[in-house]
């Protein structure tokens, strides 16, 4: 799922596939390994109890989804609607 290797940030689907959870220690780009742009993502900043909307741009070269950085400082949860 993660395109971008780092050893503090964790990525998992719910069991039943509908949802992709990113947990990211600090504010970064993140790209995924495949395409998630029509997926409705958010980030949820756990710090300051806010949702921020995000946008998933995909790269058809590369074969990755970037999610730009956004607001946050610290940890958020990345969340992606799949279905």
């Amino acid at each position: 799922m993660l395109a971008t290797h780092a050893d503090d940030v964790f990525a998992s689907k719910t069991a039943d596939g509908s949802k992709l959870l990113v947990y990211v220690p600090y504010n970064a780009d993140i790209r995924l390994a495949g395409d998630f742009s029509s997926s409705h993502a958010r980030a949820i900043d756990l710090a300051e109890r806010t949702i921020v909307p995000l946008e998933a741009r995909f790269d058809a070269e590369k074969g990755t989804t970037l999610l730009a950085q956004g607001t946050w400082f610290e940890d958020a949860v990345l969340v992606l609607d799949l279905a």
